[in-house]
């Protein structure tokens, strides 16, 4: 309970800068694409889908994060038992 507990802490006290890092990759990701596809003057798409995409990334990535957290918990307990 305080690993999950201490993910969603995690996830409310860092979900903002998380969000805006994936945001800035996906704008980057974005322009090099365009960069390498249409030469240099090559204008990037806009990324605005009508849905926070970067939000939802950010939520896999601490889900991702809490799994991880839990396996190695449970890797640990299981070596302390025996």
């Amino acid at each position: 309970p305080a690993l999950v507990i201490g993910a969603i802490g995690l996830y409310v006290l860092f979900r903002a800068p998380v969000a805006a890092m994936i945001l800035q990759a996906i704008g980057g990701a974005n322009r090099a694409i365009a960069e390498v596809t249409m030469g240099q003057g090559g204008q990037a798409l806009n990324t605005n889908v009508g849905f926070p995409i970067h939000e939802i990334l950010a939520g896999v990535v601490f889900f991702i994060g809490l799994a991880y957290a839990i396996k190695t918990l449970e890797a640990l307990i299981f070596q302390a038992k025996i």
